[in-house]
């Protein structure tokens, strides 16, 4: 069982060695190898440029917006039920994913 002072000294670490691997130009890879690219956050707006919150979609009704590029189409849903917290769906290619 781990006491508060251990929790802050693993604490520490973990943001010391965070601060210091970005400093130093640490790159993330993805499961497959991939180098990791993070895009900037966006907001989405309707046509005359108010946000879209999510309280103010359609039930069960897709949204699709283009992110990061204007050739990826991206889909919002707001469903009526949570869904589990791994669900296994299957890509166009039969490729298994959670």
């Amino acid at each position: 069982m781990m006491n508060r002072r251990g929790f802050l000294k693993v604490t520490a670490s973990g943001f010391v060695y965070i601060s210091i691997g970005s400093i130093l130009g640490t790159r993330l890879y993805a499961d497959d190898g991939r180098l990791f690219k993070a895009y900037p956050k966006v907001q989405l707006v309707d046509s005359v440029g108010k946000p879209i919150l999510a309280t103010e979609l359609t039930k069960e009704n897709p949204y699709i917006f283009n992110y990061p590029y204007n050739s990826t189409p991206c889909m919002v849903i707001n469903l009526t039920n949570s869904t589990a917290t791994d669900v296994e769906l299957t890509a166009e290619n039969g490729e298994k994913y959670i």
